[in-house]
């Protein structure tokens, strides 16, 4: 398989870690407000990598973390009136119901990052140990000593200071030794806090999923995976923690993000208020239809979300998910249906192609529909087909 890996900008040959077993971890949700059809997109991509992986015959150690404490999260709990936790018990809820209804697999594992406090914080006190972070009014890793600072997003200095989710993240953040220096250790008396040697208070964002990757799956973990607005500044950072961390390793061996979903050619995001609930969607239109739709674009490509489309795949879902002629046809077509299979495994090979094996897997199932199944085994090279799309 070759897949682009945003650290070095080029399509890759992957190689696995361990021979029989992939590591994979995939930013989750911070469980404040349902999931989007952005959210689906992403996780609906990546459950097609981990399902091919496992056909291909890997065991895939798949984990997700929850970050249940965050900022936002407290804040939309206060207008609400009620307990943060509650909040965040009641939209994890709801995120793996939107999973399972859309025939997601689940990761291996969720991991919350309020499960795990005395770990980030044990991370912080080696990035002390190791001259990388310091303490003003909060806790900040030192970016001027991390030389390969911008290395996965690409970005100048000029560039990073500019990034929307940075400012939004780190502008009121005023004692730093240098603009680019990012939290590590929020020191506040705000509820919800937690005591820790630099004072009470609460986790950065970035520390959280280095120290989850760490004890979860490894120093060293084959595939990180996200959104493409995650690369900076979030990923980036990560990068920067985790060398120092684990003594210089690259944390990832690749990089994948997945492309947004727009509305009228902006992004669909929480901050932008452009949404489209997956619950909504699904009272309308039906998750094979939905997961058929995403499939159709290239994960590293923009969608535009439209309903248009989305009918077009609701009207052809049935052709797929089951052709009316299940019966052994003729002999003519063995070598057709053999040829179509492969296809499908060349294209998700290459990239995970999806819109070229999605093609290939609708001239297979009218074939199908009008012929019949040549044999028993063309019939389950079409089932691992579907499954495969999560159909």
């Amino acid at each position: 398989m070759r897949i682009y890996n945003t650290l070095s900008g080029k399509l890759e040959n992957f190689n696995s870690l361990k021979k029989e077993e992939i590591s994979l971890y995939v930013c989750g949700i911070t469980p404040y407000d349902s999931a989007h059809l952005g959210h689906i997109k992403t996780y609906s991509t990546f459950d097609i990598l981990n399902r091919f992986l496992c056909l291909s015959g890997f065991k895939v150690n798949y984990i997700q973390n929850i970050t249940d404490i965050d900022p936002p999260l407290f804040r939309r709990a206060n207008e609400k009136k009620v307990s943060y936790k509650n909040l965040a018990e009641s939209e994890i809820k709801k995120f793996k119901e939107n999973l399972i209804a859309l025939n997601i697999l689940l990761p291996k594992k969720f991991v919350k990052v309020s499960e795990n406090l005395d770990k980030i914080i044990n991370s912080i006190e080696k990035l002390f140990s190791n001259n990388y972070a310091y303490l003003t009014d909060n806790v900040y890793f030192d970016s001027r000593k991390f030389s390969s600072f911008g290395e996965l997003s690409k970005l100048n200095r000029h560039q990073m200071l500019e990034n929307k989710t940075f400012i939004k993240t780190e502008s009121n953040l005023k004692n730093k030794k240098d603009s680019l220096d990012f939290l590590l250790w929020r020191v506040t008396d705000e509820f919800p806090n937690w005591k820790s040697p630099w004072g009470n208070g609460q986790p950065g964002w970035h520390i959280e999923c280095s120290t989850i990757i760490n004890f979860s799956l490894g120093s060293q973990i084959d595939i990180h995976g996200g959104g493409d607005d995650l690369i900076f500044p979030h990923h980036e950072c990560e990068i920067a923690q985790s060398r120092i961390l684990n003594g210089n390793a690259s944390l990832a061996n690749y990089w994948v993000h997945i492309a947004p979903l727009n509305i009228d050619g902006k992004k669909m995001s929480k901050s932008t208020g452009n949404l489209v609930f997956a619950k909504d969607i699904l009272k309308n239109y039906s998750p094979e239809a939905l997961r058929l739709y995403f499939a159709s674009s290239h994960y590293r490509k923009s969608l535009e979300y439209s309903e248009s489309k989305l009918k077009k795949f609701e009207n052809l879902k049935d052709l797929i998910i089951k052709p009316k002629n299940l019966s052994y046809g003729s002999k003519i077509r063995d070598e057709n249906g053999k040829a179509n299979y492969k296809e499908i495994i060349s294209a998700l090979n290459d990239d995970l192609n999806t819109p070229l094996a999605l093609e290939k897997l609708i001239d297979f199932a009218k074939k199908v529909e009008i012929e019949g199944f040549t044999n028993a085994e063309e019939k389950k090279m079409y089932l691992k087909m579907k499954w495969l799309f999560g159909i």
